[in-house]
């Protein structure tokens, strides 16, 4: 059969061409004895956090959180053990009392591989790989640094002073231990 002057083969739709379109990846049992046969199941939920209505659409099971309560969520709690795993602080002047004041800072800008804050979703393993190459700054050091007003040397130098004077040991899930 030709469609927009291309040759294509139908012979393994599901759908008519005016149920599902060519090009339209209709890929859902749209006939509902068809979905009940097969166990699928479409639910009405609200979400917990936000209390927005959405539908959920999957196998016999049901949420309490929207994707993106569960997705924001994750994320808080991703970056929250990334700033645990690096101190939790400003190196510079201890600043701690705001989360979204800290900024991570790689300190060799050559060996970065991606941006932590908008990748602290990828494994750990990873995130930890990629946070053992920066240093926590407050925002207004962090821009210090970037215009030339603190030395990165400086900062180099207050890292390594950290390292040897914290006692505290990093495992491999991220939690600190005295």
């Amino acid at each position: 059969l030709n469609i927009d002057g291309k040759r294509r083969n139908l012979k393994n739709r599901k759908y008519c061409l005016k149920c599902s379109p060519f090009g339209s990846k209709n890929t859902r049992i749209l006939d509902p004895e068809t979905r009940i046969a097969k166990g699928l199941t479409i639910t009405d939920c609200t979400c917990s956090d936000c209390g927005r209505k959405y539908t959920y659409r999957r196998e016999g099971k049901s949420k309490s959180r929207c994707n993106s309560c569960y997705t924001k969520r994750a994320r808080a709690t991703a970056r929250t053990r990334a700033y645990a795993y690096k101190g939790s602080m400003c190196l510079v002047c201890g600043y701690d009392r705001c989360m979204e004041n800290l900024h991570f800072h790689h300190v060799c800008p050559e060996d970065k591989l991606f941006d932590v804050g908008s990748n602290i979703n990828l494994s750990w393993q990873r995130v930890r790989d990629e946070l053992d190459k920066c240093v926590i700054l407050c925002s207004i050091h962090h821009t210090e640094l970037h215009v030339g007003l603190i030395d990165t040397q400086h900062v180099l130098n207050l890292e390594n002073i950290r390292k040897q004077t914290t006692k505290w040991e990093h495992s491999s899930d991220g939690r600190t231990s005295g």
